[in-house]
């Protein structure tokens, strides 16, 4: 079982912005996307969850081709976690998560209310519950909606049938006790329910610390795929980044790995 997409190209304006790209996401597996700016991440993430249109390969979820897959069913089995949610509408914090369990209209109100309490404590967003979401922070917001995504993927599980979830750069508005609370949070979804998490990550030390698995995009490629210690190479990331790069054992955490540029290099 898997989310898989095989060969894509994606054009944009007639700009080819991926090409050949492929991209697996297993159950039990927290899988760090990277690259620079511009290299695609965020395409591949919404080509996975069947948002874009393909000039050439295929998704399939758990083997099935997921554009034949009604939206209802796909909302189902994966939830994406926009990297700027647009909401305009003047909802309580409450409402914006308990928009995912829209996709699930049999649920009843009470097993909603608590999806909803469970997944605002998860999220830290509990002390939020009542207020306007327009009024609040940045991050505020990130963490509201990525409770959403939490209500979504709890939502009527069927056994055997893993959940996918797309997250796109959910550390960018946190500060740093969040930043490691939301990817301990994607730990525990992949170890403790069988899902898999896709992350879009630009700090590769939360990446090295975090994921089981990396992949490394640039000129609309893919440059690397593998464990942090295969993709996290000095020469990898120096073509990549074009800066030098310094990669070395955790001081503190075993096993894992710290990466530093030298701009001045």
């Amino acid at each position: 079982m898997s989310l898989d997409g095989r060969h894509l190209r994606i054009e944009r304006d007639g700009q080819t912005v991926l090409d050949d790209v492929s991209c697996r996401l297993g159950p039990g597996e927290v899988l760090g996307l990277l690259g620079p700016n511009g290299a695609g991440k965020s395409t591949l993430l919404s080509a996975l969850a069947g948002e874009l249109p393909l000039a050439a390969g295929g998704v399939t979820l758990d083997d099935a081709p997921l554009d034949a897959m009604p939206s209802a069913q796909q909302a189902m089995r994966r939830a994406v976690l926009p990297q700027k949610p647009g909401l305009r509408f003047a909802l309580s914090v409450t409402e914006v998560i308990g928009m995912g369990a829209y996709p699930f209209p049999a649920l009843a109100p009470d097993r909603v209310d608590a999806l909803v309490a469970d997944a605002a404590v998860r999220a830290d967003v509990a002390s939020l519950l009542d207020r306007p979401y327009a009024l609040l922070s940045g991050g505020e917001q990130q963490r509201v909606h990525l409770a959403r995504v939490l209500v979504q993927a709890a939502a009527q599980p069927v056994a055997g049938q893993p959940r996918y979830l797309l997250w796109d750069e959910p550390t960018a508005s946190q500060d740093p006790p969040h930043q490691h609370a939301v990817l301990a949070l994607a730990r525990r979804l992949a170890r403790g329910q069988d899902a898999g998490v896709l992350i879009v990550l630009h700090d590769l030390n939360l990446a090295a610390q975090w994921c089981d698995r990396l992949i490394l995009l640039a000129d609309r490629k893919v440059v690397a795929d593998g464990p942090p210690e295969a993709v996290l190479t000095p020469p990898i990331l120096a073509r990549t980044y074009g800066m030098a790069a310094h990669v070395l054992p955790h001081p503190m955490l075993a096993g894992r790995l710290q990466v530093w540029f030298d701009a001045e290099a």
